[in-house]
C-alpha cells in the first residue's frame, strides 16, 4: 500500500497505474455480470463430436437445421447428428455418434438394393469429388420400422484437423407420398385394371416419354440432345419439366415412375 502510494505521488506514473488498475477492476466485473455468465456457459455447453473441439460454423448450422441432417467422416462414422434427424428416426444424438453410419441407417433403394454398405457408392464418390444426386432411400428407424426420405448428399473438405471429407445427408420424410402411392397401387389391383387410376404420365408430351426412355438407359443430357438434334438447354428444359409434371425428386425416381405405369423402354 505504501509503495502504491508513492507511485501515485509521481504524477509521470499515476495515468498508467490508475488505468492498469481500473482494467483489472472493468475484467472482475465484467466475469461477474449476468451476460458474461451466459456467454461462459454457451461456449461450455457448446456440443463436440466425438472428442474433437466445437465444430465449424457449418456444423452449428446443420445442428439447427429443419431438414434432418447426418455428417459422416471419411472412416464413414457419423460425426453428427442433429434434432430433425432424432424426430425422424428416434436414433438419440449419444447412440449414433462414432457408429459406422451403414449400420445405423440401414438404407435401401426401392428396388429393396441395399444402398448404405462399408465403401457405398456415395463414400467413394465423395473421396473423388464427384457430385451426388439426390434420390430416395429406405432408413431404418430405431423402433424397426422403414422410413422412406429423400436424400441430398454434399461433400464438405474442412481445413481443420478432420483427416478426409465429411459426407452430409440431408433428408426428408417421404412417408405420405409413399403411403399415397401404394393406394393408387391397391386401388388398381382391386379394379382389375390399371387404367382405372390416372397415370402420372398421362400428362407428358411424346418429346418428354421419349427423354424419359433416354433416361432409362442411363444417357446424359448432351447424348440425348445429340440424339434428338436439339440444344442441351433445351434438353434440360424437357427433362425439368417431366420430373416437375411426375413430382419427382430426382431422374432416377422418373425412370422408376415409368416403370411401376407401363411404359416401356
Amino acid at each position: 500500500m505504501v509503495r502504491l502510494r508513492r507511485k501515485l505521488g509521481d504524477p509521470a506514473r499515476r495515468p498508467r497505474i490508475i488505468e492498469a488498475v481500473w482494467g483489472v477492476g472493468y475484467r472482475l466485473i465484467d466475469r461477474s455480470t449476468p451476460a458474461s455468465r451466459q456467454r461462459t456457459a454457451a461456449a461450455e455447453s457448446e456440443p463436440t463430436h466425438e472428442g474433437r473441439p466445437a465444430p465449424d460454423s457449418l456444423f452449428r448450422a446443420l445442428e439447427h437445421a429443419g431438414d434432418a441432417a447426418i455428417a459422416i467422416d471419411a472412416d464413414q462414422r457419423v460425426v453428427l447428428w442433429n434434432a430433425a434427424a432424432e424426430a425422424l428416426l428416434g436414433w438419440r444424438r449419444d447412440e449414433t455418434l462414432g457408429r459406422p453410419c451403414h449400420e445405423v441407417l440401414c438404407g435401401r433403394d426401392r428396388s429393396g438394393h441395399l444402398a448404405c454398405c462399408e465403401h457405398c457408392p456415395e463414400m467413394v464418390m465423395a473421396r473423388r469429388g464427384e457430385p451426388i444426386r439426390s434420390r430416395d432411400l429406405s432408413y431404418r428407424a430405431r423402433d424397426g420400422h422403414d422410413v422412406w426420405v429423400n436424400v441430398s448428399t454434399l461433400v464438405v473438405t474442412p481445413q481443420d484437423q478432420h483427416p478426409g471429407p465429411i459426407t452430409v445427408h440431408l433428408f426428408r420424410d417421404l412417408r405420405n407420398q409413399r403411403r399415397l402411392e401404394d393406394l393408387i397401387e391397391t386401388i388398381a389391383a382391386h379394379s382389375g385394371t390399371a387404367a382405372a387410376v390416372p397415370s402420372p404420365l398421362d400428362g407428358l408430351t411424346k418429346r418428354e416419354r421419349e427423354i424419359l426412355a433416354f433416361l432409362a438407359r442411363g444417357i446424359g443430357t448432351r447424348a440425348i440432345a445429340g440424339a434428338l438434334f436439339i440444344s442441351p438447354i433445351t434438353a434440360r428444359n424437357h427433362i425439368q419439366n417431366l420430373l416437375r409434371k411426375l413430382s419427382a425428386h430426382s431422374r432416377a425416381e422418373a425412370v422408376a415412375l415409368g416403370v411401376r405405369h407401363g411404359l416401356s423402354f
